[in-house]
């Protein structure tokens, strides 16, 4: 007969157990990718040295060896992979098939992780203050997400990056700190406090909750910019269009589809202004799991 104190103790125990299994994971990643086997392994390394658990991943019709690359992660658990096969016709269309992924996911998965980034994989979240990212986000736990401003990155006029070099220690050019798109943000939310995802940049959320910047102050619902871009504790670094490469060869095939008036790719001379290191020093870890694992 298990005494009284005993079974108090294994009360407690399997209290806390429940508690910590109530989610799997503190932080975790959605994406959803197309043709971008090259830069994949460095996106997924570089969040994982800054505090992504997991990672759930949609492959758009991709065409190249993203399976080779992503095998090894769902062998480990790391990732997990779903199809996503829906041919967009145009720039609205493709926003439903990526909110609909999204969507997808939450309904799925939401109760696996606390927080949740939906992020493209041409998208690094900076912690600028906090190496950590799961350390900075425990300051906005009451909240039901925090919406992060982009800065934008140009080519840096390289033409393809050396398959033994990092992109994010290639690319150091991007546009002005307040350039107007940097205003965009990318969200990380509670998956717990949201109703939807409504635009690939922001969601809806359950009563009494809403998105903050990184100063903890409430923007308008249902808005994927912010009045001002405040980029002082934490960052999206969007390289939009990567190498020259990419964005000939992959880049401009979809804007072209989406937006049959453009005739020449969009080359931003304003996206390669301003030289940026935030991210060297970042550099030689990653290099180290990427080249010397």
């Amino acid at each position: 007969m298990i005494s009284q104190l005993k079974y108090l103790l294994l009360c407690i125990i399997f209290t806390f157990a429940s508690l910590q299994a109530k989610e799997k994971y503190y932080l975790s990643v959605c994406a959803i990718f197309r043709n971008e086997a090259r830069f994949l392994k460095e996106w997924i390394e570089y969040h994982r040295m800054i505090g992504v658990e997991h990672f759930y991943l949609y492959n758009h019709l991709s065409e190249d060896h993203f399976f080779e690359v992503l095998e090894p992660y769902m062998q480990n658990g790391i990732i997990e992979l779903f199809d996503w096969p829906y041919e967009p016709h145009d720039h609205k269309s493709w926003t439903k098939i990526q909110c609909a992924a999204y969507n997808d996911l939450v309904k799925k998965r939401g109760k696996e992780t606390f927080w949740l980034a939906i992020i493209d994989t041409d998208e690094f979240i900076v912690p600028i203050k906090k190496p950590n990212l799961s350390i900075f986000l425990q300051k906005y736990e009451k909240y039901g997400g925090i919406g992060i401003n982009w800065q934008l990155f140009g080519t840096s006029s390289v033409h393809r990056i050396p398959d033994n070099q990092t992109l994010i220690g290639t690319l150091l050019k991007r546009g002005p700190t307040h350039y107007d798109r940097n205003r965009f943000v990318k969200t990380i939310f509670q998956p717990s406090k949201i109703k939807e995802v409504k635009k690939p940049h922001h969601c809806k959320y359950l009563k009494g909750y809403f998105h903050v910047t990184e100063n903890k102050k409430p923007f308008a619902v249902n808005k994927s910019l912010t009045d001002s871009v405040s980029v002082n504790k934490i960052q999206i670094n969007h390289y939009t269009y990567r190498d020259e490469e990419f964005l000939y060869g992959e880049k401009f095939r979809r804007i072209t589809e989406w937006f049959p008036e453009v005739t020449t790719p969009p080359i931003e001379s304003e996206l390669d202004l301003v030289e940026d290191t935030i991210m060297l020093k970042y550099v030689p870890a990653l290099e180290e799991r990427l080249f010397n694992p």
